[in-house]
């Protein structure tokens, strides 16, 4: 199991312009399991969700 910070996996996809590839690169993960941290993380969403829970576990 991986546990991941979700500002800062948003802030490498927003700030940094992080593809899915560079992601999953820098932690050292599958593509599709960076995809679905994406996805888990709420990218698309407000950050009013994410400051309540802080962490996404991925496996």
């Amino acid at each position: 199991m991986i546990n991941i910070s979700k500002t800062e996996l948003i802030s490498l996809r927003e700030k940094r312009n992080f593809t899915i590839p560079q992601i999953a690169e820098y932690y050292k993960i599958t593509k599709e399991q960076a995809k679905r941290a994406m996805l888990e993380s709420g990218l698309s969403t407000s950050t009013k969700g994410i400051k309540k829970n802080k962490f996404i576990i991925i496996d």
